[in-house]
């Protein structure tokens, strides 16, 4: 008799699940990988032995000494104070160089700059005009919003809310849009004032810092302020016939230009001034 060939038996195949798209990763606060923006990228080195002054190192071991702590930087800069501005793109680079307390054989504190690593926008939205400060904070600490201020209008005795509210960021990057519950908000460049004097009348210093003689708002005068004035107004900027606080003022529009220039095209007050002049 012929014997039929018997059928060998299928084996399965046991295949792998591809567990790739379901692998959650954990992120190292330190690692480089963390997507988020939220860590000083701007960070001050200031000498603290007088003995061994910062200023006395030469930039050739400044640079080694940087990158044997955090790498390569972005930007080192020497300041008028004899500190050095460094610049950084990793967080780890700058918990790094925050934990140091040596660069070459100088005694050194390294923070984050106090004004860099920040940037201020203006949202306006009508739908927030009932949330309070805090409320918007709390929601939006999370997208690296870091202080909450609302524009309110006095008017007759009356205080009233506006849908106009500046935003503080964590990072030195403006971000385009905000997500405020399902309202996605955009966010413009706050542009302040020019800073005015309220001692002086002059424009660039505070009232605090200032050495000039105190003078009138109003009309200039240095015997009386401009909370009993009575006589005709006049500039102390300008000497034209408005008082010093006067938006109408041409050098109050000239230092908002500068004001301007500086926050959307990322200029320093001196190169402002050169570009409009």
């Amino acid at each position: 008799k012929l014997q039929t060939p018997q059928k060998k038996p299928k084996i399965k195949q046991k295949h792998k699940k591809n567990t790739s798209k379901r692998h959650h990763q954990v992120v190292d606060p330190d690692s480089d990988s963390e997507i988020s923006d939220h860590f000083p990228r701007f960070l001050v080195i200031h000498g603290t032995d007088d003995n061994k002054p910062l200023k006395k190192l030469s930039p050739f071991a400044i640079q080694k000494g940087i990158q044997g702590l955090a790498g390569s930087p972005d930007k080192v800069q020497r300041l008028r104070s004899g500190d050095i501005l460094v610049q950084v793109s990793r967080r780890s680079h700058a918990n790094n160089l925050l934990r140091s307390q040596m660069l070459v054989d100088v005694p050194v504190t390294i923070s984050p700059h106090r004004s860099l690593n920040t940037c201020k926008g203006v949202i306006r939205c009508r739908d927030l005009m009932d949330c309070d400060e805090k409320e918007i904070l709390d929601n939006l600490r999370d997208q690296g919003v870091t202080c909450v201020k609302r524009i309110i209008l006095k008017r007759d005795g009356n205080v009233r809310n506006t849908s106009t509210i500046i935003l503080t960021f964590g990072m030195p990057h403006l971000p385009t849009h905000v997500k405020c519950a399902y309202l996605n908000v955009k966010v413009d460049t706050y542009i302040p004032n020019p800073l005015r004097c309220f001692k002086c009348q002059k424009f660039g210093h505070h009232k605090e810092t200032c050495r000039r003689p105190a003078i009138c708002a109003r009309c200039s005068s240095a015997e009386h302020d401009d909370s009993s004035c009575q006589a005709a107004p006049k500039c102390a900027n300008c000497s034209e016939n408005h008082p010093s606080f006067s938006r109408d003022c041409p050098q109050w529009v000239r230092e908002k230009e500068l004001q301007v220039l500086k926050h959307t095209k990322g200029m320093s007050f001196p190169e402002a001034r050169k570009y409009l002049d």
